[in-house]
């Protein structure tokens, strides 16, 4: 029987089967026997350790597949996760789960790329870049089939949720997003003050409280106005731009710059719409409060 070479670092990258998926796998094997080649690249196994093990264990011959175009075992790890995601990992996770295991070998071939001057005319790319991270989380995205969103979140839940977590959302049994939220640590809620009770009084008078003294909702209705201005001030300098240039690049650029600064205002007004809000929240609390200590003196 054919012996083939095993190196421990090319397996450590394949997932190892269940239990249950190993019984199925060598009853497959014991009735039909080692229908689909191995993988070689060199004497050395990259595809098929189970069944190579199985057949090994019971006797049972196979054939192998030499696989080319590999030049080294970067090529070789990238081209184990690509074949196991082709294969029984089917769900986003298991997928995006595995094309992380790449993300160091991109951040590789980038750095090589950088070295040989591959990156685009006139520029260079720092690795420690957000365009960097950017671009990698772009790669791996692609490769799963998934949104970057989806990748960041299933790097956190690998890295920081618990064995039990990672388990249930491999098997499907919750979504990503389920599982990002138990390691997203709760936002701080402060505990409400406790109220003071005035002390009784002989008589019938009323005491107002004064109210507290108004919290920090954001920006002021100056800083908003300013702001405001700004921007209409900017606004009106595009448009001249827009009315002046006949460069059809300028006029592109004119064009995004000024959506963005439409964008901008409308986030201000927002603003101002929310400190009004929490100005007639803080007013309806205070009402409440008189009128609690009015029906306490009746």
């Amino acid at each position: 029987m054919l012996e083939l070479q095993i190196d421990k670092e090319l397996q450590a990258w394949i997932d190892p089967l269940s239990t249950e998926e190993y019984a199925l796998l060598e009853a497959s094997i014991l009735q039909d026997g080692c229908r689909d080649p191995l993988v070689v690249w060199g004497g050395y196994l990259l595809d098929g350790h189970n069944r190579y093990e199985i057949c090994q264990k019971h006797g049972l011959s196979f054939s192998t597949f030499e696989k080319v175009g590999l030049v080294t075992k970067v090529d070789v790890k990238i081209w184990m996760i690509q074949n196991q995601m082709g294969k029984r990992n089917t769900t986003d996770f298991a997928r995006t789960a595995l094309a992380l295991k790449l993300k160091p070998l991109l951040e590789l071939r980038a750095r090589e790329r950088q070295a040989h001057g591959q990156t685009a005319p006139g520029r260079t790319l720092s690795l420690n870049s957000d365009e960097a991270l950017i671009r990698t989380d772009d790669s791996i995205a692609k490769l799963a089939g998934v949104g970057r969103d989806t990748v960041r979140k299933v790097e956190k839940i690998i890295g920081k949720a618990t064995p039990e977590v990672i388990a249930q959302v491999r098997a499907g049994e919750i979504s990503i997003n389920a599982a990002a939220k138990t390691v997203t640590p709760p936002r701080a809620v402060a505990a409400p003050a406790a109220e003071q009770t005035p002390a009784p009084s002989s008589s019938n008078e009323i005491t107002v409280v004064p109210d507290a003294a108004p919290e920090n909702f954001g920006p002021s209705p100056e800083e908003i106005a300013a702001a405001v201005r700004a921007e209409a001030e900017q606004l009106e300098y595009i448009r001249n731009l827009l009315a002046s240039d006949d460069d059809p690049l300028a006029l592109a650029l004119a064009d995004l710059k000024q959506k963005g600064l439409e964008i901008s205002a409308l986030r201000s007004q927002n603003a101002g719409h929310q400190n009004t809000i929490n100005d007639q929240i803080r007013m309806i609390k205070s009402l409440r409060s008189r009128l609690a200590k009015l029906e306490g003196t009746v």
